[in-house]
């Protein structure tokens, strides 16, 4: 599993396409200082977003997890609602 220090959407993708240009342009052997800072900053473009990227060898699954944890977390609170109801039945009968 993986969780990507950033998701590029589509607000953010031409700043990484001219960033990635920039790096392509770049040696690691004749500039090591100049590659790692242009690596830097095509690696802080983008927004975090809570995903974990879970690869394969079918592929790759993205699980967001607020949407992931809010989905169980309601199932949860509608199972335990469920008991809490039955008991409070039970006491007053």
């Amino acid at each position: 599993m993986y969780c990507p220090p950033g998701v590029i959407s589509n607000v953010h993708a031409s700043q990484y396409d001219t960033a990635q240009q920039n790096l392509n342009t770049l040696n690691y052997d004749d500039d090591p200082v100049e590659y790692m800072a242009a690596l830097r900053e095509r690696f802080n473009i983008g927004q975090f977003e809570p995903i974990f990227l879970s690869i394969n060898e079918n592929g790759e699954d993205m699980y967001h997890l607020k949407r992931t944890t809010e989905h169980d977390f309601k199932l949860f609170l509608d199972i335990s609602n469920t008991i809490l109801e039955m008991i409070e039945r039970n006491q007053t009968n």
